[in-house]
């Protein structure tokens, strides 16, 4: 990346008693899974555009369609739901937990973000959307156990299934250093649409 440049994505936060909820699956198989760089637990979040490396002067115009965008949508409400691996159990690169709830609001909200960004320049992403929020990354296969399968199993039962809302979109900034990539805030936008409790 040069100077005139920003590496950049477009993901929703989570709240903290979500993000405490990960940072326990985490603790429990960082015990027993080895070979993998763990994500810090502040950020870990739901990616729902990567954008790759940007220009300074085109980061107003991605900030103007991601406002558009977010300004009809309401929150939606997610629980967690399964833990799985990319692309698949021989070759585990990533580590993550599954979302369930209003998934077909946010299929909507990702193809919404997906025109928006594609109508000032940007190339459609042609993998399929698959929600999903990154525990850790493998950087040493070898150091995986062969019963990683059995693993997940287990977690899956602990999960926490507690309720909670996404509220809105922000545009982060990522630095890739030695000890892992670096996240800073460039922008938050809330959803302006229709506000409800969070119920079942």
């Amino acid at each position: 990346m040069n100077s005139g440049t920003v590496r950049a994505f477009i993901a929703a936060e989570l709240p903290r008693f979500t993000v405490d909820s990960l940072e326990k699956i985490q603790s429990r198989m960082k015990e027993v899974v080895g070979g993998v760089r763990w994500v810090r637990p502040d950020y870990i979040h739901l990616t729902v555009a990567f954008l790759g490396d940007v220009e300074t002067s085109r980061i107003a115009p991605v900030s103007d369609a991601v406002r558009r965008e977010a300004a009809g949508l309401n929150r939606m409400a997610f629980f967690l739901d399964g833990l799985g691996v990319f692309p698949d159990l021989k070759r585990p690169r990533v580590i993550w937990v599954g979302l369930d709830g209003e998934k077909r609001e946010l299929a909507s909200l990702h193809k919404g973000l997906a025109d928006e960004l594609e109508g000032i320049g940007f190339r459609r992403e042609q993998r399929s959307f698959i929600p999903h929020l990154t525990l850790g990354r493998v950087k040493y296969p070898r150091q995986v156990p062969r019963t990683l399968a059995e693993i997940l199993d287990r977690e899956r039962t602990r999960v926490d299934s507690s309720l909670f809302e996404l509220e809105g979109l922000t545009l982060f900034k990522s630095e890739l250093t030695p000890g892992g990539a670096v996240y800073t805030r460039l922008a938050y936008f809330p959803f302006q649409g229709r506000q409800r409790d969070c119920e079942v």
